[in-house]
């Protein structure tokens, strides 16, 4: 895996969708998973990131040797530490962070930490101990049918005796039998692109792979690799929640003209919680929308319910939290609903009942409400 350079910082830059890899749990303190998954976050601002991990004892973020990535929909958690957070880089993928702390799991107020190893610092001491290797295209741009020069350059500090070898791999088929030494020729180049790589191998036994692609003049890049999937049980990015059957869509209200796109989408609630679940003080669902908007949340405590734990002296449905968002460009988010503190200790007195999410995602003239009844139990 390509290890980011110290100059390539627009690589990663805030906004950036990053994916992460681990066999991970995915629900906080849940168990480890039996098969290799992967999920998208996006690269947070330090000033975000500095915000919601301020100066905290033992673990203060610092922007010299970390940086974060994550908005609540998906998330590195327990058994992650030390895997890889990967940027696109060309048609591939280059090594920008390593999973490292975070509070709870997919919480949309605290992002992934990660191992800044594009750092100045932190990228010269991985390259002290680590082999690398790079190749330099000259030019960078050929026409087709022209020869490309090809360098190669390896580092391995202090730590890496004896002088490596050189070995090239130019018609992409795996195998580093085309070539030795540092420079190689790419000849008589074919329009498009190609894919060239070199191998550095030293005396004790380490190597280092390179890999660039060769793009002749006029001929369009290489696609960048799509974002990975969503997460693959949505129902259980929130930690707070405890969600005992499948999420399912909430109800699209909206009289919207059946001509446009919906609006909005539901990504992740639940149908069912425990009543425990909801004395943290939050509840959080997942929302997509086919364009900008804004998003308004509000959750409502069915009559009974509210009557029977005093939280209103009639029998009516009682508002005990809201929440908002907004994205500037379509996409998802979570919405974290936060509940009023008079209705946490209230609900301490329940053992069931239900409470109603209501959503409105606004864009312009066009508006759209989504609802969900979720039911409370013990």
């Amino acid at each position: 895996m390509r290890l980011i350079g110290g100059d390539q910082t627009a690589l990663w830059a805030p906004g950036t969708v990053a994916t992460v890899l681990g066999w991970g749990a995915t629900v906080f303190r849940g168990p480890q998973e039996p098969q290799l998954l992967q999920a998208g976050v996006p690269i947070v601002t330090d000033d975000a990131c500095a915000n919601a991990y301020p100066a905290l004892a033992d673990n203060p973020f610092d922007p010299v040797t970390m940086v974060c990535a994550g908005d609540g929909t998906a998330d590195t958690c327990t058994g992650d530490s030390g895997g890889p957070l990967l940027v696109p880089y060309v048609d591939t993928f280059a090594l920008a962070g390593v999973t490292s702390y975070g509070f709870h799991c997919a919480d949309p107020a605290f992002p992934g930490v990660y191992a800044r190893v594009g750092a100045s610092a932190m990228n010269t001491w991985v390259r002290d101990r680590v082999p690398t290797a790079a190749i330099t295209i000259s030019p960078r741009s050929p026409d087709p049918g022209t020869d490309v020069l090809l360098t190669a350059t390896a580092t391995a500090g202090a730590f890496r005796p004896g002088a490596p070898t050189f070995a090239w791999d130019l018609d992409d088929d795996g195998r580093y039998d085309d070539g030795t030494g540092t420079t190689d020729r790419l000849r008589d180049v074919s329009a498009g692109s190609t894919v060239v790589r070199v191998q550095v191998s030293y005396p004790d036994g380490d190597r280092a792979l390179a890999r660039e692609v060769v793009t002749t003049a006029g001929s369009p890049l290489p696609q960048p690799p799509p974002p990975p999937p969503p997460p693959p049980r949505p129902g259980t990015v929130d930690p707070v929640l405890r969600v005992d059957t499948q999420p399912a869509p909430l109800a699209d209200s909206s009289a919207a003209n059946s001509d446009l796109p919906r609006l909005a989408r539901l990504l992740a609630g639940p149908r069912r919680v425990r009543v425990s679940s909801l004395l943290d003080g939050r509840v959080s669902i997942a929302v997509s929308c086919s364009a900008a908007c804004a998003l308004s949340a509000r959750l409502t405590l069915d009559a009974r319910t509210a009557h029977s734990i005093g939280l209103a002296k009639v029998a009516r449905s009682t508002l005990i939290g809201t929440g908002s968002r907004r994205l500037r460009r379509a996409g998802r988010v979570t919405i974290v609903i936060r509940l009023q503190p008079s209705a946490v200790r209230a609900l301490r007195r329940a053992r069931d009942g239900a409470v109603r999410v209501r959503v409105t995602a606004r864009a312009g003239q066009r508006a759209q409400r989504l609802e969900r009844t979720i039911t409370l139990h013990s």
